[in-house]
Parts: C-alpha cells; sequence; structure tokens
C-alpha cells in the first residue's frame, strides 16, 4: 500500500499548518452504514478519550454515510439524536447514502430504484445467510 502527502508548496516564513486552536478537540467519524453496535462502541472510545484529555470544548463531525448498509440505520439515528442533544458540538454531514435516502423518500425515481436495489441485495444475503428479519 503507498501513502501519498501533499507537498507544503508554502513560502517558507508563512505561518505554521493549520492546526486545532487550543482548548479545542474534534473527533471526525465516517461511514457507519447503520452500524448501531459499533456506533456505541466508538461513542464509548470517544467519550473516554475526551474525559481523560481533560476540559477543552470538544466537537464530534460526523462525515456521511450514517445510514444504508447496516442493520440498525433507525437505531444510529436515534443514537446520534440523543448525542447531539446532550452535546452541544455535534454536526452532520450527508453523505451519498443519506442524498439517496432523502431523494427516495422525496419520490425521486433513479435514488427509488438504489434505494430498493440495495436493499433487495441484502434481503437476498439475509435470507441465503439464514439471517432474514423477513
Amino acid at each position: 500500500m503507498k501513502f501519498f502527502r501533499s507537498k507544503d508548496t508554502r513560502p517558507a516564513g508563512r505561518g505554521p499548518k493549520s492546526t486545532i486552536p487550543d482548548g479545542q478537540r474534534v473527533y471526525a467519524v465516517g461511514d457507519i452504514h447503520g452500524c448501531a453496535d459499533l456506533l456505541d462502541d466508538l461513542i464509548a472510545q470517544i467519550e473516554a478519550d475526551d474525559a481523560a484529555r481533560g476540559p477543552a470544548e470538544t466537537t464530534v463531525i460526523f462525515l456521511g454515510d450514517i445510514v444504508d448498509r447496516g442493520p440498525a440505520s433507525a437505531g444510529v439515528i436515534d443514537r446520534l439524536i440523543t448525542l447531539s442533544d446532550a452535546r452541544p458540538n455535534v454536526r452532520f454531514l450527508l453523505g451519498n447514502h443519506e442524498e439517496i435516502f432523502l431523494g427516495a423518500l422525496d419520490g425521486e425515481p433513479k435514488a427509488l430504484r438504489l434505494f430498493c436495489r440495495d436493499r433487495r441485495a441484502r434481503d437476498r444475503a439475509e435470507l441465503r445467510d439464514g439471517r432474514s428479519r423477513i
């Protein structure tokens, strides 16, 4: 696996690279995909880390793809609503899965096809593996 670093093209002496200001802390979380159990574990780890580091203005940013593939998208949404009620600095960015979901709710034909196709494929796999909730 190869990793790439961006080159620092700023002229010498142009100040420090972007940093989080003193007294602030940021956690960024992406691609939950409806996995409530993993989300609960991650939130517990964030809360433990935040408490261990001492006082700060903490922001938690969810970077999208919160719903869709996992078995508990509704539970994930409920958990994140509860978290945002308890913590003032929780932010959410929409990912493509949320856009498809919202489009399906609005009745957009393409979004409905994508949303239903993903659901049918998952239901077939659950039936095949004996995990069906149907």
